[in-house]
Parts: structure tokens; sequence; C-alpha cells
């Protein structure tokens, strides 16, 4: 009996003695969260602030620069950046840009800077953009805001660097229907531009000013007969609306078409075809995917009418004698 007895105060002292490790270890950790929590310190007292985490900043844009701007020299940067509920205070605001170079577009990340909290809702610094190459329409700037808990983003995309001014490579197309790129020094704010072929087709951005600096039109726009394209992978500035033009063609009852298929009322619109010439309305030439845009014959076959002597096949909107 007097064994058992024992060994049962044993495992009792044990028990005991391993609760007081534990009640220590809690008691530790609890200290150390303690002297982690910001303090505000007031002669004579002694309080604690606790900051919940409500959630990430609700707001954060740039207010310069925005889509298709175009950077020089050095740009004062703005970005606003604020939290919803006004607890949880944005910390800092970082800057990165995203740049796409190279002929296979390889993607390059500029880590451009941090702006920290001042005391209003408007990060901003200055940047000199020549420590950035050249690009036109390749660069996405991030603005990455954090608050004490979280972080949000916000992007300003197609961001022009142009410290060096580039005339376009155009010679295929200098003629009288397109924009003569010659007598301008500069290229980055070129109005109602228009590139064409005589008696084949014509691209018109008339209501729009675009960048064309060191644009390569030789190689990244076709007009062909029936054929119109821009390769906007390469050229993402010119990505925009424009009226198509064909020349020279002979259909009864055309119709607007895309890669081969019916163009979607999203992409094209058809304006008029008089004298051969045909035109519509592209709305993108397609970032993600290149449009061809041609032109098709709208007709279909609605009956077959013959005798031994006649044998016609008669279409949709053709008139039968």
């Amino acid at each position: 009996m007097s064994e058992g007895k024992n060994s049962e105060e044993v495992s009792r002292t044990a028990l005991f003695i391993f609760s007081l490790l534990l009640f220590i270890i809690i008691c530790a950790n609890f200290a150390l969260l303690y002297l982690a929590l910001p303090r505000n310190r007031i002669e004579g007292a002694s309080t604690t602030t606790i900051r919940l985490c409500v959630g990430p900043p609700s707001d954060v844009y740039f207010i310069y620069p925005q889509e298709f701007a175009i950077l020089n020299g050095t740009e004062h940067i703005i970005i606003y950046a604020t939290n919803l509920y006004s607890i949880d205070t944005v910390k800092n605001v970082s800057i990165f840009s995203n740049v796409s170079l190279g002929l296979q577009h390889e993607n390059i990340q500029y880590a451009l800077g941090t702006i920290y909290f001042d005391g209003d809702t408007n990060y901003e610094m200055d940047l000199n953009t020549t420590i950035l190459p050249d690009a036109n329409c390749r660069y996405t700037f991030v603005a990455k805001a954090e608050s004490i808990c979280e972080s949000k983003i916000s992007t300003a995309r197609r961001i022009s660097i142009n410290n060096i001014n580039e005339p376009p490579n155009w010679s295929r197309y200098e003629n009288e229907l397109t924009t003569n790129f010659s007598k301008f020094t500069s290229w980055t704010r070129i109005e109602n531009a228009t590139i064409g072929i005589p008696g084949v087709g014509l691209i018109n951005f008339s209501g729009l000013t675009l960048n064309f600096d060191d644009a390569d039109l030789n190689s990244n726009v076709k007009i062909e007969h029936n054929n119109i394209s821009i390769n906007t992978g390469a050229e993402p500035c010119l990505d925009f609306f424009a009226t198509l033009e064909f020349y020279n063609l002979s259909f009864k009852a055309p119709k607007p078409m895309a890669n081969g298929k019916n163009c979607p009322a999203s992409v094209c619109k058809f304006l008029s075809y008089e004298n051969n010439t045909y035109k519509m309305k592209v709305y993108t030439f397609g970032i993600n995917e290149q449009y061809f845009f041609s032109v098709a014959e709208n007709m279909t076959p609605l009956l077959n009418i013959y005798s031994d002597t006649d044998r016609y096949e008669r279409f949709v909107r053709q008139n039968v004698t």
C-alpha cells in the first residue's frame, strides 16, 4: 500500500510541476505581447492603444500618371490612398513599374520608391524617368498601399517613357493617303493620323491623338487587298478605334469579317459600301488576340429555281426576274 501511495504522490507532484511550468509560459507570452503593443505615454499615466485590423485600404488609385500618360524628365507622381474606417492608417505606398521590352517582350520590374504616411491621403514623389528605358505604352505602374494589417494594389497601364524622340518606320506607307510623319520632330502626340495604300485600303484614326514614337509601321501594320490589321502586341499605342476602308471590292451585299468569321458587333460595325469601297468602324485591333479584318459576301442561297434551259441560284437580297 505504501508503494502505491508513494507512486500516486509522485504523479501528483509531476502533474503540479508541469501545470506550474505551463502557467509560467502562458504568463510570459502575455507579458511579451503586452510589451509589443504600441502605447501612448502621458506624464503621470500609462495607456495602451490597440489597433484592430478592419481590412485593407479601401481606396488607392493614381492621380498622376493615368492610363496612356507619356512621361519624360522628372515627373511628380501622386497617389491617393485611405482607409474606409479611418482606424487603420495607410502607413506607406510602394511604387513599381512593370515593362515589356525586347523582341520577346520580356517583363522587367523596377522598384521606383516608397512614400511614407505624412498626415494626409496623398502620397507624392518625384520620379526621374531617365533611369528607365524608353518604351511606348509598355509600362504598367503599380501602387501598393500598405496598412497596418493588409495591402491593396492599384495600376495605371500603357504608360510611355519617352526621353528620346524616335520617328516611326513608315517607308512602306509614304504616299498621299498616309500622314506625313516626316514633318514632325516629336511623334508622341499625332492627331487624326491615317495610314493607307492607294487602291488597296486605309486606316483612319480621325478624332484621336496617338503616340507613334518609334512605331514600326512597316512591320506591324498590314494593308493588303481586302485585309487590314495591326499587330498591337508590338504596337500597343495603336489599339484604338478607327475607320477602315477597303478599295476595289466587288460584292453585292458585303459584310465585315474578323479572322475569317463574322465580326461581332462589339468589335466592328458596317458604315457604308459605295463605288466598290467598303467602310467599317473597328473598336479594337485586338490587344490579346490580333484581328485580321476583311470583307465577305453576305448573300446565302435561298432558292434553287431552274428549268431545262435556265439553271440559276437565287440569293437573299438578289432581285429575281
